[in-house]
C-alpha cells in the first residue's frame, strides 16, 4: 500500500476559458457543447475518484496541473493523474523519478469524440476495479524509455516520454539544418523541422508525420524530417537509431526551438550551437499498468 499519493487534476479547456468568456462566446455551438461535455466528464470522474479513494482509505493529496510544481518527487511514492495524455505527460515531465498511474477522464476510442488515452491505465468505467487492484498491489510496473537532448555538450533537464521537436517556432517558416547520423551527413533546407520519437510516442505525432510505429521495449528511437523539399533528393529523411547512438544536428540559422512532448517551455538555439539527441539510459518513466 502506498503511504503518500499525489493526485494531479487536469484543468479543463472549459475552465481555461472561464476567464476568457469573450473568446468562448465566439466558438460555434458545437464546440462550446463539446467543451462543456468534456468538462462535465472530468468533474464526474473527480468526484467518483475522491469518493472511492476515501472509501479505500488512500492517503491522497490533491493538486491542479497548474500547481503541481509546488511538490517534489521526494514527497510522494505515487503520482496519479486525472485527465488525458497531456496531463500524464505534464506529470512525467516534472516528476522524473516517481511512479506514475494515469486515469483517462475523457475516454473514447474515437479521437474526435474524446481521448484515446494511450498513456493512461484506467477510465471511469473500470475505476473501482483499478483502484482495488492498486490497493492490493495487483499491477505491473512498466518502464518506458525517454529521450534526452544536449546543447553544446550540456544535457538539458527535460526528458521526452513521447517526442522531441526541433525546428522553426512558427509553423509557416521553414527550417534548415545539418544532421549527422549513421556515419552520413545530410543537409535539409526548406523543411518543417524534425521529430524524434520513443516507441511509446511512435503511434502519435511521429506516425502522423509519416513514420512507422515501433515497439516501446526495443532499445531504439526514431526520427522523421517533416515536409522535405522533394527536388533535393535527400539520401534519407527518416531513420531508426540504435539506443547507444546520438544524432547530431547543427542549425543553419538562429532562432530554432527545441520542444519536449509539445510543452510550452522551449529552448532556443543559435546558428553556432550543436544539438545532440539520444535515448536515456537512466531516466525511464515508471508506470503502473494492469494486464
Amino acid at each position: 500500500m502506498f503511504e503518500k499519493i499525489l493526485c494531479v487534476i487536469k484543468t479543463t479547456s472549459y475552465e481555461h476559458y472561464e476567464s476568457k468568456k469573450d473568446v468562448f462566446k465566439r466558438f460555434d455551438e458545437k464546440r462550446r457543447t463539446a467543451l462543456e461535455v468534456s468538462h462535465q466528464k472530468q468533474k464526474r470522474l473527480e468526484k467518483k475518484f475522491k469518493d472511492l479513494s476515501k472509501e479505500l482509505d488512500f492517503p491522497i493529496t490533491y493538486t491542479s496541473d497548474s500547481n503541481m510544481e509546488n511538490y517534489s518527487d521526494d514527497d510522494f511514492d505515487l503520482i496519479i493523474t486525472l485527465g488525458g495524455d497531456g496531463t500524464f505527460l505534464n506529470a512525467a515531465q516534472y516528476f522524473k523519478k516517481s511512479l506514475l498511474f494515469g486515469i483517462n477522464s475523457d475516454a473514447d476510442l474515437d479521437p474526435a469524440a474524446g481521448s484515446i488515452g494511450a498513456l493512461t491505465s484506467a477510465t471511469e468505467n473500470n475505476l473501482k476495479e483499478s483502484l482495488l487492484r492498486l490497493k492490493n498491489n495487483d499491477y505491473i510496473i512498466e518502464t518506458w524509455k525517454r529521450l534526452y537532448a544536449k546543447i553544446n555538450g550540456k544535457e538539458l533537464p527535460n526528458l521526452a516520454t513521447n517526442d522531441i521537436y526541433f525546428g522553426a517556432l512558427e509553423a509557416y517558416k521553414t527550417s534548415s539544418f545539418e544532421i549527422y547520423w549513421d556515419k552520413k551527413i545530410e543537409v535539409f533546407k526548406g523543411c518543417s523541422g524534425i521529430v524524434f520519437s520513443t516507441g511509446m510516442g511512435s503511434t502519435s505525432w511521429y506516425k502522423n508525420a509519416g513514420g512507422t510505429s515501433f515497439a516501446n521495449d526495443l532499445p531504439i528511437y526514431g526520427f522523421i524530417v517533416r515536409d522535405t523539399h522533394i527536388q533535393r533528393h535527400q539520401e534519407f529523411t527518416s531513420g531508426i537509431i540504435d539506443g547507444d547512438e546520438e544524432v547530431i544536428l547543427k542549425p543553419l540559422r538562429s532562432g530554432y526551438i527545441l520542444s519536449f512532448d509539445s510543452k510550452d517551455h522551449v529552448y532556443t538555439l543559435d546558428e553556432t550551437d550543436e544539438l545532440r539527441i539520444g535515448l536515456s539510459k537512466k531516466d525511464s518513466v515508471k508506470v503502473i499498468i494492469f494486464n
